[in-house]
């Protein structure tokens, strides 16, 4: 996977470029509350946002859509009239909850309204700082290696932008000049000390041994 160094004063003429190929959305604050909004640029977005109200995945798999129109005569799929997104902002977890999809929707039997989205939709991912409630690390999702097309980790002078598909690359041969190859030990180590420093942060210790035998054990308990 191709790792490229970008100076941070440079993403919003990044995003700006990459609004070429759709509309922009990204978390955004409203009434005290964040949420995923159409943005037309980062000054809009709130990337110190822990967390939305409610996840990305609404753009992927939302509560209601139209699946197909019928009269007396048949039906007709309702296809094809998906706008093409690019989510920016989207945390480790919420792309490991977008796998999951993946294989639930892509796999075995192929949902063609997810698929559609899926599709029309580029996932820009971006580091995040845990607090108190998260438990991303006790899951192992508190970082990711796949599901995005591009991910951006904030270093504080610098990001370091892993691309993780053929979009992505698209993206980034949108504006070449704004990305370097030019990684030193510094900005490995730098790296390093951003991992030890994020895994601090996590508080809540939630063990989730034998959770999948627990939950068996416990089919028929009350609760549920």
């Amino acid at each position: 996977m191709m790792i490229l160094k970008m100076k941070k004063e440079d993403l919003p003429a990044f995003l700006e470029s990459a609004k070429e190929w759709g509309e922009l959305w990204g978390p955004a604050s409203k009434g005290g509350k964040t949420t995923y909004a159409k943005v037309e640029s980062l000054s809009q977005m709130d990337l110190k946002a822990t967390r939305t109200i409610i996840p990305p995945k609404k753009f992927l798999y939302p509560p209601k859509f139209t699946m197909f129109d019928f009269d007396e005569e048949g039906f007709v799929e309702r296809t094809g009239d998906v706008s093409k997104k690019i989510l920016f902002g989207l945390h480790p977890c919420d792309i490991h909850g977008i796998l999951i999809m993946d294989k639930l929707f892509l796999e075995t039997y192929k949902d063609p309204y997810y698929a559609e989205r899926r599709e029309k939709t580029i996932l820009l991912g971006h580091s995040c700082i845990p607090d108190e409630k998260c438990m991303c690390f006790a899951t192992n999702t508190d970082f990711v290696a796949e599901g995005f097309d591009l991910f951006f980790t904030d270093l504080k002078m610098f990001y370091l932008v892993w691309v993780g598909s053929s979009r992505g690359h698209d993206l980034i041969r949108m504006r070449p000049e704004l990305f370097s190859r030019d990684i030193n030990k510094d900005d490995i180590l730098n790296y390093t000390e951003y991992r030890k420093w994020k895994n601090s942060q996590f508080k809540a210790k939630v063990d989730f041994t034998g959770m999948p035998d627990i939950f068996e054990l416990a089919y028929s308990s009350p609760i549920w």
